[in-house]
């Protein structure tokens, strides 16, 4: 099937939610960029709340609620089918594992419909051998190319035989590089320390235990710095119960979910993100969009976007010595975290654009049309 550009081009992006995200926002950037093109574009979520329903609507998305009960949900699926048949849509394109599959099968159904799906992470739970299995026969059999958001998640996907190497693209995400932002919250303006922080989901994968550790050991140190902890997930209770058995959680402003990130982020003297995994690290590239300076692991993808000692310092995971001393580096030298965030802007500017994004994607997307 080809398309030319005198056809608006009918795309369908389906995901598992649309509550905020590093997938989630990546797809914004992306829909908000192909205004540029003879698109039409509508988002398919599959289940929970929708807190970016809006901004995507706002930019002339039709949003469908798919309302999958389960994993298994074949209803979910004919609604799918029928939604993409009855739009016609020219591309159907997946994200996340449970809308990849959902799409992928409902795609497979639907007549003169290419299927493509995009890669965000390199998840754990593909050691699951059944997992494993579904993720493997998609991608060989129902999907038509596959996009991985970083060099080390196409090598994973090729290493682990789900896909070959012609088929999977490398397209980074791309970031908008602003101003420096001022927050308005009182509890950060208002403190006379010098500030670290994560943002992140409370999730295992994020090592917000091993930051919580590695405050302790830079409080016992006699450093002068607050930690602030935004986000939420799964192991919240968990890590506050830790804070606690810590003698710490006094010294720590668990802000929770928040609208507002990037202000809070630009309020920020150091970001620190000791994951034991990581698709790509957007935050990590936010961070270094607003000249901040980064802690970090020295794990998947997160080497591909800081450069250890120049926009950055990268530590063992798991090591929550090893993050305190690289913390108490930057905090001991204004200057060094000065170049270092200078560093991080500039590299973000130079590899990781919008621009940049958006035109492999769209050149990816005409080539699946014209045959590819």
């Amino acid at each position: 099937m080809s398309v030319g550009r005198e056809h608006r081009i009918k795309l369908l992006h389906v995901i598992t939610g649309l509550n905020v995200g590093g997938a989630e926002k990546a797809v914004y950037n992306l829909v908000k960029g192909l205004a540029a093109f003879q698109y039409r574009v509508d988002i398919a979520v599959l289940k929970g709340e929708m807190e970016l329903k809006s901004d995507f609507e706002a930019m002339g998305c039709r949003i469908y609620a798919i309302g999958t009960r389960s994993n298994c949900d074949v209803r979910g699926v004919y609604r799918l089918y029928k939604l993409i048949s009855e739009n016609k849509y020219d591309i159907v394109h997946g994200h996340l594992f449970r809308a990849e599959i959902f799409a992928a099968i409902a795609s497979g159904f639907a007549k003169n419909t290419r299927f493509i799906v995009t890669k965000h992470n390199d998840p754990e739970y593909f050691s699951n051998w059944l997992y494993y299995l579904i993720n493997r026969l998609t991608l060989l059999f129902l999907t038509d190319r596959v996009i991985a958001i970083s060099d080390h998640v196409k090598r994973y996907f090729v290493r682990k035989g789900m896909c070959a190497e012609d088929k999977i693209t490398r397209i980074y995400y791309g970031f908008e590089t602003t101003t420096q932002r001022r927050t308005t919250d009182s509890t950060l303006s208002q403190s006379d320390q010098p500030i670290i922080g994560t943002i992140a989901r409370l999730s295992r994968q994020k090592g917000v235990d091993v930051l919580l550790r590695a405050y302790r050991k830079l409080l016992k140190a006699g450093s002068n710095c607050r930690l602030v902890v935004v986000g939420r997930g799964e192991e919240e209770r968990e890590l506050k119960k830790l804070s606690h058995a810590l003698g710490i959680e006094k010294e720590i402003f668990w802000m929770g979910f928040r609208n507002d990130v990037l202000d809070l982020l630009s309020s920020f003297d150091i970001f620190i993100l000791p994951s034991r995994w990581e698709g790509f690290g957007m935050v990590l590239a936010e961070a270094m969009a607003l000249e901040k300076p980064v802690v970090s692991t020295r794990v998947s993808a997160i080497p591909e976007i800081v450069v250890d000692f120049v926009t950055g310092l990268l530590v063992p995971p798991d090591d929550s010595e090893r993050l305190a001393a690289a913390v108490r580096v930057l905090l001991a030298d204004q200057s060094l975290r000065k170049r270092m965030g200078f560093a991080g802007k500039k590299r973000i500017e130079q590899e990781f654009t919008i621009e940049n994004m958006i035109q492999e994607t769209e050149e990816l997307y005409q080539l699946l049309l014209g045959g590819g």
